[in-house]
């Protein structure tokens, strides 16, 4: 939560007075896809997420009429060493990558994806493989079916 949550919020909490003040801004928050659905193996990650998105989306909301932006962008697999250097229950490095993470899309692609949004002043982009991007449709528009599917994903 401090890193995933609080962190974001603080820091936009710092710049968004100055924001205000002119009357324009642009605020991108990372989140993840785990933010828009929850999944298996990913309980706390998926929690600090979804608070970042509710937070987001009311401070968009709230300040809108100031000339505030706010872009969410929701990141799926990506080819990094997360997961290889995430700890185990008993603090040990897992010492691993996830399958998920070596097939994903490279940073350079996410970044790319990122700032196609910037400016297009999107509310929220999903980047990724087109398995996430669909998951995240799927989501909002059948949950049921959605939870059937999600409830058999592999994530690692």
């Amino acid at each position: 939560m401090d890193v995933d949550f609080f962190g974001p919020v603080e820091l936009t909490r710092l710049v968004l007075p100055a924001m205000i003040d002119r009357k324009s801004g642009h605020i991108v928050v990372v989140s993840s896809m785990v933010g828009v659905f929850g999944t298996p193996m990913r309980s706390g990650y998926s929690a600090a997420k979804h608070a970042l998105h509710g937070w987001f989306e009311s401070m968009r909301a709230e300040h809108r009429a100031d000339g505030i932006v706010v872009t969410i962008a929701c990141p799926g697999f990506i080819r990094t060493g997360i997961s290889r250097n995430a700890l185990t229950a008993d603090g040990s490095p897992q010492g691993r990558d996830d399958r998920t993470n070596t097939s994903g899309i490279t940073a350079h692609q996410c970044a790319r994806g990122i700032v196609k949004a910037i400016r297009r002043n999107s509310v929220e982009v999903y980047v990724g493989g087109i398995k996430e991007k669909l998951a995240g449709y799927v989501k909002r528009a059948s949950p049921a079916t959605f939870a059937r599917i999600i409830s058999k994903a592999r994530v690692t």
